[in-house]
C-alpha cells in the first residue's frame, strides 16, 4: 500500500462511518415520523425486528385485541410529540457529530463530546419509547401482553425461558 494511501485510509473509514450513521438516523427518524414502518402488518408471523429494535406502532397496534387498541391509541398520541421531539434531538446530535468528523484538523475531545451527545440522545428516545410501551402493558391483559411480548426481538419460540436462540 502507498504511503498517501496509508494516510488516507483513515480519513476515508471515519467519513464512511459518518455516511451510515446519517443515513442510519434518517431512515430511524422516518421510521417514526411516519409511525412505524409501512406495511410492517403484512410481513407474517415469521418476521423479526432488527436486534434491539421495538416494533414500530403499526405493528404493536396490529397485535391487540380491539380494546387494548384503544388504550394504544391514547397512550401513542400522549406520546407522540414528545418521541418527534427526541428524534429531532437525535438528528442534530448526528449532524453535529458529522460535522465535527468533516473538521480539520480533527479535535479528538469534541468528537468524543459529540458520540457522547448521540448517546445520551439515543438513551433519551429509547426511555420515551420504553415508557410508553410499559404503560401500555400495565394495563393490558395476559393474553394481549403475550402478544407484545411475541413482536419482542430475540423472541425465536418457546424453550425453557420462553424463547429459543436464534438459529446458527
Amino acid at each position: 500500500m502507498s504511503p498517501r494511501l496509508e494516510r488516507a485510509l483513515p480519513w476515508v473509514l471515519l467519513l464512511s462511518l459518518a455516511a451510515n450513521l446519517f443515513c442510519g438516523g434518517v431512515i430511524f427518524a422516518h421510521h417514526f415520523a411516519h409511525g412505524g414502518s409501512h406495511g410492517s402488518a403484512h410481513r407474517g408471523p415469521g418476521h423479526r425486528h432488527r436486534h434491539g429494535v421495538l416494533p414500530g406502532p403499526h405493528e404493536l397496534r396490529a397485535a391487540l385485541s380491539p380494546e387494548a387498541q384503544a388504550r394504544f391509541d391514547t397512550l401513542h398520541q400522549e406520546h407522540r410529540p414528545v418521541i418527534r421531539e427526541r428524534l429531532r434531538e437525535l438528528a442534530a446530535a448526528r449532524r453535529t457529530l458529522a460535522e465535527e468528523l468533516r473538521t480539520e484538523p480533527l479535535d479528538r475531545a469534541r468528537l468524543d463530546a459529540a458520540f457522547a451527545r448521540v448517546r445520551e440522545a439515543e438513551a433519551q428516545l429509547a426511555l420515551e419509547t420504553q415508557t410508553m410501551f410499559a404503560k401500555l402493558a400495565e394495563g393490558l391483559g395476559p393474553q394481549d401482553r403475550a402478544r407484545l411480548a411475541a413482536l419482542i426481538p430475540g423472541m425465536h419460540g418457546p424453550g425453557p425461558e420462553g424463547a429459543t436462540p436464534p438459529p446458527d
